[in-house]
């Protein structure tokens, strides 16, 4: 029995279909990557005054991995726009090199 990786059923959950690059690419970048992104970052930045920063510090990282993978993975998943693609490209690289800053200085201060 052969199994076909692409008939895979689409995710129910909205975060999980984003982390899949199930979703559009503007609902992706501009929902995710753009919004809720600030949304995040203010809301860390507010909590970094009552819990550590290697807490804080952690929690960013992992959450612009996950914007990361998802912005690409919408990316490459759906038709190619030229230009935008390689604007988006461009995007998840910058976001990567910061979220790869952010664990060293979670790294550091310990």
């Amino acid at each position: 029995m052969t199994y076909n990786i692409s008939m895979k059923k689409p995710a129910d959950n909205f975060f999980l279909s984003y982390w899949r690059g199930e979703l559009g690419i503007g609902t992706s970048f501009w929902g995710i990557f753009v919004f809720l992104s600030i949304l995040v970052t203010g809301l860390l930045g507010i909590s970094m005054d009552y819990i550590p920063n290697q807490i804080s510090f952690s929690l960013m990282t992992a959450f612009m991995i996950y914007t990361c993978v998802g912005l690409y993975q919408s990316n490459i998943k759906h038709e190619s726009h030229g230009f935008i693609t390689f604007i988006l490209h461009l995007c998840v690289l910058s976001r990567l090199i910061k979220a790869i800053l952010f664990l060293f200085v979670t790294i550091t201060s310990f």
